[in-house]
């Protein structure tokens, strides 16, 4: 798959550049809330039906991203042109819905008390890529004093990154794709970056 075909579609920033994921105010605050609420009962929360993201390239939204029974970025038109089918077990399809095509999946391991790692695998089930947390990533968001951040990698080096930045009432993370090179589908990024959001 070539950036040429992806182009007519996907924002020319969120495959080679610079960009944004962030919640909407609204339900950044409903999310705040829901796990205050879970906390003052024991770890019962009520949850959010519905979560809304926006992928924003300086500062302007370009694409709608629901998790709604699965994880769906949507572009100018009603149909979803990247879907994220969870298959249990962590583990979750990547579908290009544009072109009905799997373009890959993901394998999700540690995210509570070991650093998150996401495993990228291609559309035969080879690791194509792995997005990563630092340890000392996990350490700040356990004595709340530093910002989680991740770095994705192929055959040891890295050649992406993403860094939450602190908004009021909001999640946002900022997604840096500029040295892929061809190495790891930009496509996969973003899912792996929405799933470590969204879950």
């Amino acid at each position: 798959m070539t950036l040429d075909t992806l182009r007519p579609i996907w924002p020319e920033p969120v495959l080679t550049g610079r960009y944004s994921v962030r919640t909407r105010r609204r339900d950044g605050a409903a999310q705040s809330l829901s796990t205050s609420f879970a906390v003052l009962n024991g770890g019962v929360s009520s949850g959010v039906a519905k979560q809304q993201f926006l992928v924003t390239v300086d500062g302007e939204p370009r694409l709608v991203v629901m998790k709604q029974g699965g994880i769906k970025v949507y572009s100018a038109g009603p149909a979803p042109v990247l879907v994220l089918r969870d298959l249990g077990q962590r583990r979750y399809e990547v579908v290009d819905h544009n072109l009905d095509t799997v373009i890959g999946s993901l394998h999700v391991t540690g995210g509570f008390t070991r650093p998150a790692r996401s495993t990228i695998l291609d559309p035969d089930g080879r690791t194509a890529g792995e997005l990563v947390q630092p340890p000392a990533a996990l350490v700040g968001r356990w004595l709340l004093v530093g910002l989680d951040r991740y770095t994705i990698e192929v055959d040891g080096s890295r050649v992406a990154q993403a860094r939450e930045r602190r908004r009021m009432f909001a999640m946002e993370v900022e997604v840096d794709v500029s040295e892929l090179a061809g190495r790891l589908d930009p496509r996969l990024v973003l899912a792996a970056v929405l799933q470590r959001m969204a879950y």
